[in-house]
């Protein structure tokens, strides 16, 4: 069921994500992580995968693939070929 347990699961684990990135990327020291969240890419990656996760795990009829989440990432990320 998508709510607010799901909606605050997704939250924590993005706290996290943006920890491991100003931990481990040397390029990310002394940089908030509003910052952090508004231009690194693989943040970027790491959240929609998780909001296409928990759409997904909710069985949310409209986003059973989640492609429209998921898909525009790899061009928004500087993936895009």
């Amino acid at each position: 069921m998508l709510g607010i347990g799901t909606a605050a699961r997704v939250a924590r684990e993005l706290r996290r994500d943006i920890v491991a990135a100003r931990d481990r990327d040397p390029a990310a020291r002394g940089v908030g992580q509003a910052e952090i969240l508004a231009t690194w890419p693989g943040i970027h990656a790491l959240l929609a995968h998780r909001v296409a996760h928990a759409l997904y795990g909710a069985r949310v009829p409209g986003f059973r693939r989640c492609w429209l989440i998921a898909s525009p990432t790899p061009c928004t990320s500087g993936a895009c070929p």
